[in-house]
């Protein structure tokens, strides 16, 4: 079996078909299904990403490894930030290991709860998806329909992939087989909403 070893997201998205957020706008909620309640959302990476309750937007702000240290100081002005000016701001990079034990040391250390329901939808063409070809995305495996769609996420969470080096686990060299993509999440908070649009439009232009 042609297995793309692990993913965990580290920051852009949603899991199954949108870790982390493909499109500006989402009429059904990424961890229920449910159709968004426009009351609820987040702003991730530029992107506004809706939910149908607050407990699902919880839920995702957990699977996106969320650290909020609160509002501290603008990153524009360096005045005092305002806490309803919150955005999220999700990095991915490819981490790669010597071994299956070192990469499942590294999943429980990172309190990933692991998930497989099988293949369903390939979340990039949205055609049936197979065993063969599959990532592991913050614990829960995400199945695609070909070789080139696995390919497709990586490019379009912006995951940052340096190629193996040496195990973060052991220190060994690592393996190009044993990869695994984790993502993190840091809330940014400003003084006021222009410095919040400079900032999106400069980090997230591009993306």
């Amino acid at each position: 079996m042609k297995r793309l070893t692990t993913m965990i997201a580290m920051g852009a998205i949603t899991l199954s078909t949108s870790f982390l957020a493909f499109a500006a706008a989402n009429e059904k909620c990424p961890i229920s299904g449910e159709p968004v309640d426009a009351e609820v959302s987040l702003s991730v990476n530029g992107k506004n990403v809706g939910f149908c309750c607050n407990n699902c937007k919880a839920k995702y702000e957990k699977k996106l490894n969320l650290t909020d240290a609160g509002p501290g100081k603008c990153p524009m002005s360096g005045e005092a930030a305002k806490a309803d000016t919150r955005i999220l701001q999700a990095k991915s990079e490819v981490v790669y290991f010597c071994c299956e034990k070192c990469q499942a040391k590294f999943v429980k250390e990172a309190k990933l709860e692991v998930k497989d329901a099988g293949p369903g939808k390939c979340p990039i063409s949205g055609k049936p998806a197979t065993a063969e070809n599959s990532l592991v995305v913050n614990g829960e495996t995400v199945y695609f329909c070909c070789e080139n769609c696995p390919k497709s996420f990586l490019k379009k969470i912006a995951a940052v992939d340096k190629g193996p080096a040496k195990c973060p686990i052991s220190g060994e060299p690592a393996e190009a087989a044993q990869k695994v993509v984790f993502t993190k999440t840091e809330a940014v908070y400003f003084c006021c909403n222009d410095c919040k649009a400079k900032y999106i439009s400069k980090t997230f232009a591009k993306k």
